[in-house]
Parts: structure tokens; sequence; C-alpha cells
């Protein structure tokens, strides 16, 4: 098939790209990594030659997703396309449309695991962010923090501060809020990279935590959440950052900023907080897994896989519950279930092995899921649910597995009994959810 497809690819007209593009990634996608190997280096350079031209965005579109998947298939044996590759990414952040511009900042990221010298790379997207604006300016950095993200400490220092530079007057003065948020979240990756003794780590992290100040106007309350949220949720690859930024007082004065947004009076604040309520806890469950088992809790409390539950985390756990069931605003209810989703769901994190953490957030969620009033609050909440109880997992037991949490982790908490009523009702209906992208918002 992809000889086929491939032909199409070269030699037909715009629609006839298009529709080749996107029967080649179906075919990638069903096929195994041995069987895509010798269709490599065939259909690779067609792919990007297409991606340069000036085809219309459905082309493009379907040419960026193939090339995505032969990313993930090829791996190191597309090594030879990499300057190609990179070069045609660059190009297509400046499209008109916004959809080859995300995929193109996508790829970009994903490009990195094979690239090991990209000073070069941040130069040229900090130059065309400075010369750029509106959404192109966006993308230029969305694919600027990928890059941090991925290849953070291969950036030298130099660079850094001039990346800091640029972003930093964007966070605190641009009237654009999308243009602030983004700023914000690539500096919260910059952070982990700056060295301890430079002054601009603690003029940057200044800057960050008193933008919570309830003096400053809630846009740059909301951007701080984001910072912050940045600034944890790389925590949770890379847990141990040289310049200590994550321990001790650097982490307390997070904490504290943390605490102080959560009880915002602006809903949206409140909002953003749960987002980083949500990074706190992970980062602070990572790079303490334990081994395999059941983690549902035995005749004592604890799972086979966990002794105890830090401070920090019962902490993080209790601000969600807190924004889940106490909240006056049902978008800050609705963003709580949404973290607790993320969280139960994550598997760089041992969630099931933390028997106090569930039996904290597991009753607030079945709480919001019990109030049927509001639409958007009780899908969240069902959501949630799913990941909780593991319903993505061997069906077969789940049933079991439900008693289990009713017995191990309902049980003895404040109106259980009808919590449990409702989720052996419930719990059925949640079952039957098919999980999507879209969850994420």
């Amino acid at each position: 098939m992809l000889p086929v497809f491939l032909y199409g690819l070269t030699y037909g007209s715009a629609d006839l790209r298009e529709s080749s593009a996107a029967g080649m990634g179906e075919v990638l996608a069903v096929s195994t990594n041995d069987a895509v190997k010798p269709f490599l280096m065939k259909v690779t350079g067609p792919l990007i030659r297409v991606l340069g031209d000036r085809y219309q965005a459905p082309v493009k579109i379907e040419t960026l997703k193939t090339i995505l998947l032969l990313l993930s298939k090829g791996g190191k044996r597309l090594r030879p396309f990499i300057p190609q590759l990179q070069t045609t990414f660059v190009k297509n952040l400046s499209d008109p449309s916004h959809i080859v511009r995300d995929l193109s900042a996508t790829s970009l990221t994903q490009l990195m695991e094979y690239v090991t010298r990209v000073d070069q790379l941040v130069k040229e997207l900090k130059a065309m962010i400075s010369s750029t604006v509106g959404g192109v300016q966006l993308s230029m950095m969305k694919a600027l923090y990928g890059v941090m993200s991925m290849k953070g400490e291969k950036i030298s220092s130099g660079m850094m501060t001039e990346v800091i530079e640029i972003l930093l007057p964007m966070m605190t003065n641009d009237p654009s809020m999308d243009t602030k948020k983004e700023a914000s979240k690539c500096l919260g990756i910059v952070c982990h990279y700056i060295e301890s003794k430079n002054d601009e780590l603690t003029k940057v992290m200044n800057i960050i935590c008193n933008s919570s100040k309830k003096s400053n106007v809630w846009e740059d309350r909301y951007v701080c959440t984001q910072a912050i949220s940045s600034i944890l949720s790389h925590g949770i690859e890379h847990p141990n950052p040289s310049n200590n930024i994550l321990i001790n007082e650097s982490l307390a004065t997070i904490i504290k900023t943390i605490k102080l947004l959560c009880n915002d009076d602006n809903g949206s604040v409140r909002e953003g907080a749960c987002q980083t309520v949500q990074s706190l806890l992970q980062m602070s469950m990572v790079g303490t897994m334990g081994g395999e088992g059941e983690g549902e809790g035995d005749e004592n409390g604890e799972t086979k896989n966990n002794q105890s539950t830090t401070e920090m985390e019962s902490l993080a756990a209790l601000l969600l519950v807190k924004a889940a069931t106490k909240d006056p605003s049902t978008d800050v209810r609705t963003a709580a279930c949404c973290a607790i989703m993320k969280v139960a769901r994550d598997s760089k994190i041992n969630y099931f092995g933390r028997l106090k953490v569930r039996k904290i957030l597991l009753p607030a969620v079945v709480t919001c899921a019990m109030d049927r009033k509001n639409v958007r609050m009780r899908t969240s909440a069902d959501r949630a649910l799913y990941f909780c109880l593991r319903m993505q997992e061997d069906t077969g037991m789940l049933e079991t597995r439900v008693r289990k949490n009713n017995a191990n982790v309902l049980k003895g908490a404040k109106g259980s009994q009808e919590m449990i009523a409702f989720v052996n009702k419930h719990w059925s209906k949640v079952a039957r959810l098919i999980p999507e992208s879209s969850w994420n918002l």
C-alpha cells in the first residue's frame, strides 16, 4: 500500500496528495516498527518536499500527522533527515493555519529527542518571537517551550539569559493574555536551568511569586499560576534540578504562593491554581515509585508499594478537595475534578500506592459526581472517577475493584453510605466512557 500512496504523494494533485498522506498515515498507524523500517528512507523525503512547498493547509496537516507517526516509528533511523525536518518544521511555524503551526511545534518538540545541539535553534526561535505578533508569535513560543522542555540542559547559560531578556517583558507587560501565558510557561522551564548563584534566577522567581499578590490585576495573578505550574510540571520529568529550585526555601516560597492563589477572589485565578496544585501533587509523588502489586490497600490501611504519604502530597490533595467541594464557582470545581483525573491517570507516579491521598481525593470526586445539576462539573467528575477506579484496566475485574475502593477508600469518609450507594449504582455508566484527548480541556 505504501508505494501506491507514495506515487500519489509525489505526482498527484493537491487533493490527491492530501489523501495519499492521510492514507499513508493510516497504514503507518497499524504497522509494526519492523514492517515500516524498509520504507522509511523512501517516504520521508517526499513528505518533507510536500511540506516545504506552498500547498494548502489540509495537505500540510495530513503530511505533518504522517511525519509525526514516522518519528515515533522510525526514531533514530531518521537521523539523516533531522536537519531537513528541523528546517521544515521551523518554516511552517509561520503558516497561516493555526493547525499547521501547532502540529509543526509538536513535531519540532518530538524531533528534539534526536538533536544534540540546540543553541542555534533557540537563537532562531528567539529572533522570530521578537519579529512576529499574534498567533504566529504564540506558535513560536510553543515551539520554544517544547525545545527547552526536551533539551534545556543542552542550552548555554548565555542563551538562557537572552531568552529571559525577551520573555520577561512579555510576561509582565504584554497586553495579550495568551502571550503572557505562553511567555510564563517558557520562563518556568528556564528557571530550572539558571545557575543558583545567578541573580537572574532570583529576579525571575521574585517577579513570578510577587505577581500573586492581590494588589495586582487578576490577569497577572492568573499568569503566576501558569508560570509556577510550568516550574513544577518540568520537575516531574526532572525532579532534581542542579540549582535546587524545588527544595528548601525556594520550594517553601512556591508553596506559600500556591496557597495564596488558591484563596484568590477571582474564579479564573482559582481555576489556574487547580492546575498548579495538580502539578505540585504529581511532582511530590514522582521518583518514589514502589514495586508492582495491586495498590488497593491491605488490612492495615497501607499499600504494598507505599509506606507513608508526605506532607506535601497531603497538602496538595487537601487543596484540590477544597476546590472541588467547597468553592462557590462550578468552573473551579470542574477544574479541580479535571486536575484529580490527570493525577489518577499519570503512569509516572504511584497514585494507587498512596492510600491516604486516595482517601482524600476519591470522596471529593464522588461528591462532585453526585451533584448532577451542572453538566460540565458532573462530566469532569465522571471522567475523574473513570481513572480513580482504574476503569481502563482489566474490565473483567472492574466490579471487584469498585468493591475494594468502597471498602478501603470510601468507607469511613463523611457521607460514605450515600457515596458507596451512588458508586454501586453509577460505576457501570462511567465504565462505558471512552477516553479522548478532549478530556484534557
